[in-house]
């Protein structure tokens, strides 16, 4: 069964947060699109994903 990075059982339409570090902002007049690259384990490929930043939540701190 898929699990989480903490062990917890994943399933389809489960909410989840994804780790990362802003890459880039794009400031437009009409809104801003950011890339985000994901946390990933050291040496591993790490994906980033590219979208509206009205859909990321910066982390309170800060820290990982």
């Amino acid at each position: 069964m898929p699990h989480d990075r903490n062990g917890q059982p994943l399933q389809e339409g489960d909410v989840v947060t994804l780790r990362g570090r802003l890459n880039q902002v794009y400031a437009q007049e009409d809104g801003c699109n950011v890339n985000v690259v994901l946390d990933g384990p050291e040496g591993e490929y790490q994906p980033s994903i590219s979208c509206n930043a009205k859909l990321v939540e910066k982390a309170q701190d800060g820290s990982e």
